[in-house]
């Protein structure tokens, strides 16, 4: 497995969030991984949108369980690591969080570093709903929580996915 490093690292209720937010201009490269997420070569890589009806605040929080990987340490960074390399077809979620702390590849509008000031948090493809403007993408900050790994590594994710 690879490795990414974060634009910046910040504490969010006492977990460690490194932050390695998907670029505006960033756009699809690979035309076999585009064309499997339903997009074309040079189609944006991410809606480039701010949620609630472009307001950037969050209405809601929308938290999915995904699993962990064998033999990986830092989980959440492998999932960054495979975000940038067009392997996680349309999905885009703000955090992904592990028993070790979380990566955000989203604008969530924490406030918390230059790149992500208060009230920008942006559109992200975790819920499955389209573009419905009330439905859980347009309206809602998501979580990827890393978990099967252990009862203990488990309760670590959740903990800090509450955290968050």
């Amino acid at each position: 497995m690879g490795k990414i490093n974060a634009n910046y690292t910040y504490k969010l209720n006492g977990v460690k969030v490194s932050e390695k937010i998907i670029p505006d201009n960033m756009t699809w490269t690979n035309a076999t991984q585009a064309a499997n997420a339903g997009f074309k070569v040079g189609s944006k890589y991410k809606a480039c949108q701010k949620l609630s009806a472009n307001s950037g605040k969050v209405q809601y929080v929308t938290i999915h369980n995904t699993n962990d990987l064998a033999y990986i340490v830092d989980d959440a960074e492998q999932y960054v690591l495979a975000t940038y390399n067009e392997s996680m077809l349309s999905s885009r979620v703000h955090f992904y969080v592990d028993e070790s702390g979380a990566w955000q590849t989203l604008r969530a509008g924490t406030g918390f570093s230059p790149n992500d000031p208060v009230g920008s948090a942006e559109v992200g493809w975790h819920s499955g709903d389209g573009v419905m403007t009330t439905g859980g993408n347009q309206t809602s900050l998501s979580l990827e929580i890393i978990m099967c790994e252990s009862t203990a590594s488990d309760k670590a994710a959740y903990t800090n996915g509450a955290k968050i």
